[in-house]
């Protein structure tokens, strides 16, 4: 699996709001699935091994796109619950247009 893009950091919150939103073409005969990890940076580096892992959530584009909007709850590797940890992950259904593009925003 590969990073597709990170979101803006958000310093000192323990409820961060992203407004980053990611485009991502939808192909209706693929599943498609994605990762959404979240770390808690500490220091200015963009490696993420040196930050600490709060948890991450996998799903596919395609579940995203029939729920609109989904909160679940952040897992450690091993399946886990990641303590109390949530996240929702949102389809913009008004950005759907005629190259079939999904805006995703976490």
């Amino acid at each position: 699996m590969w990073e597709m893009d990170r979101t803006e950091t958000a310093v000192n919150n323990l409820n961060p709001a992203f407004s980053k939103k990611f485009i991502i073409d939808y192909r209706f005969e693929e599943v498609q699935k994605l990762k959404f990890a979240l770390f808690d940076q500490d220091k200015s580096s963009m490696q993420l091994y040196e930050h600490d892992f709060l948890g991450e959530f996998s799903c596919t584009l395609g579940t995203i796109v029939s729920s609109k909007k989904m909160t679940r709850a952040l897992l450690l590797g091993n399946g886990k619950p990641a303590g109390k940890g949530m996240i929702t992950v949102s389809y913009l259904t008004g950005c759907l247009n005629s190259g079939f593009k999904s805006h995703l925003c976490s």
